[in-house]
């Protein structure tokens, strides 16, 4: 056979003929790889990279495609090339090696040539066949010979294309590098998503073969078209211009913009509702305005804070951009609510690439594209699986590189994503990007391990409000101390249920708006039924937000509440909102009285930032009070009970939190009084600080906590291991959260009719899902719209997807159920003795379970 006189190709056509050869194909993936590092040019020089060498090091991803186990893959090539009797006789289907490993095989033998030492050779070999989310390193001795991948004629027809295409570009780096540097991976995260956009038909087609000069001029209007790294904002805005709803900066808000100054790690430390979020926004802009930053990332804990957050960034960006930027909201629930749902026509012929076109149009037609636009919204764990190892985090740290990421309630998270947390900002900096991290209760400790020191330089650490900061090179900067707003005296009563519920209603029935916030959902639900029945015969409004609601019921409860207690409601009537942990944060909700159940201290006070949060005229109660729910045993009682009867008494809480916090906790609060903000830095210290326990059980409960965090610590730091880990599908939550379980969704439906199902919503899925009336991405959407997740535990029975075309659509086992008439799901799986039950205003609930084990809120 002779190869040199061959064609190989890398497209194919919607027919399945031959399309682009390698060449060209490497051609406009370089291209597109060139003119992304021309607009990344900060960054490029700070990795002391040169763009044309990572172009050709990119463009060559493909090169492995020249080996006969992938060209096989096209009948039609084996056919016009005489090449059947071959493909048999030397059984190519059976050669191993991928083309990504081809790739990365010959791309370390032309950088040897280069005489670049062989460990630098294997890694950036590997961070370029990493291409579709795999990695294979092995070490120095990097890839051996073994059929399919070896130095033969196939080798040598690689080596002349590869040439070819250096004729244009120039040479290949002959830079050194090791495993942890963050160039390696930031290119191969501009290589991956260089080779999805140059593969796009709708800027290179799959059969036609563009000249240099167009396929360049086709990469610069492919990244026009998707915004890559146009950040335009317009210039010389005052803090005002960019908050009109702002008179004045407050303190915290002054410091911020002359703290955060250049690109680094930066802690804001402040009280509820002391405007830190436009504290941080404020200092992007001037990072924006000065090119030192390509973009803004904000992180929160939960997607209801995200889809919040959302709404104030859109007015944001509009106040500080000329053009028509359009601000994207990132997390596993966000696409159902894009309104510009679209994909790129990516086609490729052989399996491979066509199970990898699925993570092409994940990033393109779902919310991880939105984290390479360049203003973004989302969850923490978007960003956290830049870190991990999952498919293709290195996109993700990418996607950042050179941003501000703004972090939110940093305290909410437990060892294991805190960790993570820790290594993302330690990720981000080296990117080149500005972490900028909001918490109003922060322990001294975290926030240390945070800026990545023993002690914080000055004399105000102790000081509340505070900001921190370490710049890019590693300078620790001296805190800032900034003036608190006046204090707030918050009484404080711990209160027996039923008589809270008794009191409550009564304020209520005065005119107060209350909050009653619960650390389960199935308590929330027992308190709203307790409410529901006292209010019969009155036209109080009363409320239940949980997270075992269908979204498209979520997102009305989520409207309809957070507009009844903002902070622009004017004409407030009184209401009850019963909720779980997703109203603590990051959430404008203003309520008159809290009632709440016992919670770690930083959990409650991020509740008391929800009571009295603005200034109002004629509350109907006299002063701020919050009323914490008595558990079934005095403080005392604990010295001589045993670990396990205390973790029984705690009930379902004791699933959430560490019954040894929730102690330390009850001490700490056990007091008529907090002085906010004054009071924060003092309570959260001492719930934390090592004291000596009353009784060997607490000692118990201590070392059991303490046992969990180291376990949660070294479980974190293996799975961000990425270059000794297999990669996982990247599902937010799958490896950002460990406090979850397996779980079943279900899709809830009212009815079939005439072969077609009506979903909760009114939604319909028709009879043929197929029938091509209805675009499946509007399927997908009424599924996900309509679906509830309930824990796995709940069922004796392994359930299948049904109807099978819904695990087209959702990742989970999923099933649809229709209630009958009084709410109850028919589901024969379900273990005996346990009901599920639905209703608009209770969601879904688990009816004779016995434990609740996890009570996930989000």
């Amino acid at each position: 056979m002779n190869v040199e006189m061959i064609k190989f190709w890398a497209k194919t056509t919607e027919t399945g003929e031959l399309g682009i050869d390698v060449y060209h194909h490497m051609l406009n993936v370089a291209m597109v790889a060139k003119e992304m590092c021309q607009q990344s040019m900060v960054l490029v020089q700070k990795f002391g990279l040169i763009s044309e060498e990572i172009a050709l090091l990119s463009g060559l991803h493909d090169i492995g495609k020249i080996s006969p186990q992938f060209q096989r893959k096209c009948p039609r090539w084996l056919e016009v090339n005489g090449l059947k009797e071959e493909d048999g006789r030397f059984s190519w289907k059976d050669y191993k090696p991928t083309h990504a490993n081809v790739s990365q095989f010959t791309i370390e033998r032309l950088l040897q040539l280069k005489e670049l030492d062989m460990n630098s050779s294997s890694l950036w070999a590997a961070a370029i066949g990493a291409h579709h989310g795999k990695i294979t390193y092995n070490g120095e001795r990097g890839l051996q010979n073994c059929d399919g991948m070896k130095d033969d004629e196939w080798h040598k027809i690689r080596c002349v294309i590869a040439e070819k295409l250096k004729t244009y570009f120039g040479e290949l780096p002959n830079k050194p590098i090791k495993a942890n540097n963050p160039a390696l991976w930031w290119v191969a995260g501009l290589t991956t998503v260089a080779d999805w956009i140059g593969s796009d038909e709708h800027f290179f087609s799959s059969n036609i073969e563009l000249t240099e000069k167009d396929a360049q001029s086709h990469a610069y209007d492919a990244l026009d078209s998707i915004q890559f790294n146009k950040a335009e904002v317009s210039l010389s805005k005052s803090f005002c211009d960019i908050f009109p709803f702002i008179d004045n900066p407050n303190s915290l808000q002054k410091a911020s913009l002359g703290y955060i100054k250049k690109p680094g790690i930066y802690i804001i430390e402040a009280p509820m509702g002391m405007g830190k979020t436009e504290a941080a926004l404020g200092a992007a802009y001037t990072l924006l305005e000065s090119g030192q930053a390509n973009g803004i990332y904000f992180a929160l804990p939960t997607q209801v804070t995200s889809n919040r957050i959302h709404l104030r960034m859109k007015d944001y960006i509009s106040n500080i951009s000329p053009s028509n930027i359009k601000i994207r909201l990132i997390h596993g629930n966000s696409w159902l609510m894009e309104d510009d749902l679209t994909a790129p026509d990516i086609r490729d012929a052989i399996e491979e690439d066509r199970l990898d076109n699925k993570s092409k149009y994940d990033w393109f037609a779902s919310p991880k594209r939105a984290l390479l636009s360049n203003f973004g919204v989302g969850t923490v764990d978007q960003a956290l699986m830049g870190v991990i190892a999952v498919k293709h985090f290195f996109v993700r740290q990418f996607a950042l590189a050179g941003k501000v990421v703004i972090l939110d309630e940093v305290h909410s998270y437990d060892m294991y994503t805190g960790t993570l947390i820790d290594r993302l900002c330690k990720t981000l900096v080296e990117l080149g990007s500005t972490v900028i991290v909001l918490s109003a209760t922060l322990t001294k400790d975290r926030r240390n391990t945070l800026l990545g020191t023993d002690s914080l330089s000055g004399n105000h650490s102790d000081s509340y409000p505070l900001i921190s900061g370490k710049t890019y090179n590693g300078q620790i900067l001296e805190c800032l101390p900034v003036e608190p707003p006046t204090d707030k005296q918050v009484a404080i009563q711990f209160i027996q249920e039923a008589e809270a519920v008794s009191e409550a209603w009564e304020k209520v029935k005065q005119g107060a708006c209350l909050l009653w916030i619960c650390d389960t959902v199935a308590k929330s639900q027992q308190i709203y039924e307790l409410f529901k029945q006292k209010n019969a015969g009155s036209d109080i409004d009363v409320g239940l937000l949980h997270s075992r609601f269908p979204f498209f019921r979520r997102e009305e409860i989520e409207n309809e509440w957070l507009q009844r207690l903002g902070k622009n409601n004017k004409t407030r009537q009184p209401c009850i909102l019963v909720a779980t942990q997703v109203v603590e944060q990051s959430v404008d909700i203003d309520a008159d009285l809290i009632v709440t159940e016992l919670a770690p201290t930083d959990m409650l006070l991020q509740r008391t930032g929800r009571l009295w949060r603005h200034e109002r005229d004629n509350r109907p109660i006299e002063k701020p009070e919050l009323w914490i729910i008595k558990e079934s045993f005095n403080i005392k009682d604990s010295f001589e009970m045993t670990p396990q009867e205390i973790q029984k008494c705690f009930g379902g809480k004791a699933y959430v939190y560490a019954p040894y916090v929730l102690l330390r906790t009850w001490q700490e609060w056990d007091r008529n009084i907090i002085s906010i903000p004054s009071g924060i830095r003092r309570i959260i210290e001492d719930t934390y600080a090592i004291k000596q326990n009353p009784s060997e059980s607490w000692s118990a409960l201590k070392k059991e906590a303490n046992d969990r965090k180291i376990k949660l610590e070294s479980k974190a730091k293996i799975n961000a291991a990425v270059w000794r880990m297999p990669l996982l599908e990247d599902k937010e939550g799958v490896m950002t959260r460990v406090n979850g379980q397996p779980t079943v969704s279900i899709i809830l439906g009212q009815k079939i009719e005439n072969g077609s199902i009506i979903l909760m919503d009114n939604s319909v899925i028709p009879s043929s899902v197929n029938d091509g009336k209805v675009k499946k991405v509007d399927i997908g959407i009424a599924v996900n719209r309509n679906m509830v997740k309930s824990p796995c535990w709940l069922f004796d029975k392994k359930i299948k997807t049904e109807p099978k075309f819904i695990g087209h659509y959702i990742n989970d086992v999923s099933v649809v159920s229709f209630p009958d008439e009084n709410g109850y799901l028919d589901i024969p799986e379900l273990k005996s003795g346990i009901k599920l039950k639905w209703s608009f205003d209770k969601g879904l609930e688990i009816i004779k379970a016995e434990v609740i084990t996890d009570e996930s809120t989000e």
